[in-house]
């Protein structure tokens, strides 16, 4: 431990003490995230309770955090209790002392000793922490694909985000959209796109047709689906199930964001993505919401990216972020594999992270 730590306390949080968090959050980010949302990213999690480790100076006061909040991994057929690290940070006149890796070590220490994973998507200046540490394992990073549905529209407002609308650069004000309402579906043939409220399937033949294909991905079951999507106050989408004659395939989950619909989740049986008609159902009920493109952000390498071709420009890509998996976990799925893990047997989406 470095000596600048001795001045530390480290401890994991109860949760009573979640009003720290989300005051320290608050704070450092300069936004004012609401005690609701964090009490349903924290305490509503139907998978179990997070795990918040906290570095606290001589005056008891909350400096730094790492927490985590719980998931499960599709793990070969099987299912892995995993742990997701988001809203980690530490107070500007506390940084550069080590506290960052010592909430990491700490954290991926806690989580292998009782048997489970942990996954994180990280920007460059929480990856340079992970590196550190031989408890992590850096696989690669997401990419974004994007469907452009109005040119012209498209490159206008692309040029607005990159000028601002004062023309020095400055970002412009994104208003993200609330659905009322159930918007209509569309169809082609006897593939439909069906909008839903609520979910009442596990998508038990989606995990198995995917899983044959991809090793592992997060679980998604419909309390998880449930209090993901349709949860959070400060967070709204629109999902729809797929259905081929009848029978449900899987879903896809929507968030508008100014003119652009984001592709937040894709859960799709791999045989209905490779006929085709499912991306031109999104893009055609991306166009009925007012999109001008969709944009659909997942990790490198993803079965689901060929449908949606066209890759971001290399100067964004740099925003986007690095992924890792306890090297725990990288370790045994090699194993069992007989070779060595690549990013290509995960599949990860912005749904997976999109609630932090």
């Amino acid at each position: 431990m470095r000596p600048e730590l001795c001045r530390y306390t480290f401890r994991r949080l109860a949760s009573t003490e979640l009003s720290l968090v989300n005051d320290l959050y608050n704070k450092i980010y300069h936004c004012n995230r609401s005690g609701a949302q964090a009490e349903w990213l924290y305490r509503h999690n139907p998978c179990r309770e997070p795990i918040i480790i906290g570095a606290f100076d001589s005056s008891g006061q909350l400096v730094g955090m790492r927490p985590a909040i719980a998931s499960r991994l599709f793990w070969r057929g099987l299912q892995k209790p995993a742990y997701q690290f988001i809203d980690a940070l530490v107070a500007p006149q506390h940084r550069n002392k080590g506290i960052f890796t010592h909430l990491v070590n700490l954290m991926c220490t806690l989580t292998r000793e009782n048997n489970v994973a942990t996954f994180s998507f990280s920007n460059d200046a929480s990856a340079s922490a992970y590196r550190k540490t031989a408890l992590l394992s850096f696989l690669g990073r997401c990419e974004t694909y994007v469907k452009v549905l109005s040119w012209p529209r498209y490159l206008g407002y692309q040029l607005r985000r990159e000028l601002g609308r004062d023309g020095h650069g400055a970002d412009i004000h994104i208003q993200e959209d609330s659905p009322t309402e159930l918007d209509g579906g569309v169809s082609d043939g006897d593939m439909c796109l069906s909008p839903i409220s609520r979910f009442d399937s596990d998508y038990e033949e989606v995990h198995a047709a995917l899983g044959r294909i991809v090793p592992s991905f997060t679980l998604r079951r419909k309390e998880l689906l449930n209090w993901r999507f349709f949860g959070s106050a400060e967070r709204q989408y629109r999902v729809a199930v797929i259905q081929q004659s009848g029978r449900t395939q899987g879903y896809v989950a929507v968030r508008m964001i100014g003119p652009i619909a984001h592709l937040i989740d894709l859960f799709i049986v791999p045989d209905v993505w490779v006929d085709g008609r499912v991306a031109r159902l999104v893009s055609q009920w991306a166009t009925e919401l007012g999109a001008i493109a969709v944009h659909f952000n997942a990790s490198e390498g993803n079965f689901f990216r060929g449908a949606l071709p066209l890759k971001v420009p290399v100067s964004r890509r740099a925003k986007t972020p690095n992924i890792f998996v306890d090297s725990t976990t990288v370790r045994y799925l090699a194993s069992l594999q007989g070779r060595r893990v690549t990013l290509g047997d995960f599949y990860f989406v912005t749904g997976d992270r999109d609630s932090i």
